[in-house]
């Protein structure tokens, strides 16, 4: 599960949000940030809950779409990181909004349950994998280090050379674990 790149990073593919309402729903919660008084309007507290269900749509549409690319290629075992944690991110992300904050305001703390009941509903088995070290880790040779992790897209394991897309190696890593 992802924020920067894309929503769900698999083997398969990645599946990614519609950039365009994600720009437009951090523009209008910045919006709402800057106006002095900190009650909402009845407009805009309509305009907020309008947006939240937006999003929470697309994010539901994005989890069938995952289902849907698991069963295509008959898999039947859903292997996610726990990310109870991710809401403690402190760096800035492409909309202006750190990543934390951004983490809590699309609501992605509840994929977990969500996608557990999705699963259940489908007769596929999920599993959620502590993420310690996955994007540092090569998955080739099972060397940890920060320097492996060259930018936020890419991989090169200062041991053993190999080169890949860094979540499709995280992804790898937690398919392991």
């Amino acid at each position: 599960i992802n924020v920067k790149h894309n929503l769900f990073s698999t083997e398969l593919g990645e599946i990614d949000f519609n950039r365009d309402l994600l720009h437009r729903y951090t523009k209008f919660l910045q919006k709402i940030d800057n106006r002095k008084s900190k009650e909402l309007s009845k407009r805009r507290a309509s305009d907020y809950k309008l947006w939240r269900t937006r999003i929470k749509n697309q994010i539901k549409e994005k989890m069938s779409d995952l289902i849907k690319l698991a069963k295509e290629n008959q898999r039947n075992h859903l292997i996610l990181e726990d990310l109870s944690l991710i809401g403690k991110l402190k760096s800035k992300s492409e909309f202006g909004v750190n990543y934390g904050r951004l983490f809590r305001l699309l609501g992605l703390s509840s994929i977990k349950s969500e996608l557990e009941i999705m699963c259940r509903n489908q007769n596929i088995s999920i599993s959620f994998v502590q993420p310690e070290f996955s994007s540092q880790t090569c998955y080739k040779c099972g060397h940890i280090s920060k320097e492996n992790r060259k930018n936020q897209e890419e991989f090169i394991c200062v041991l053993c050379n190999h080169a890949i897309n860094a979540d499709i190696n995280s992804s790898q890593n937690l398919q392991y674990r």
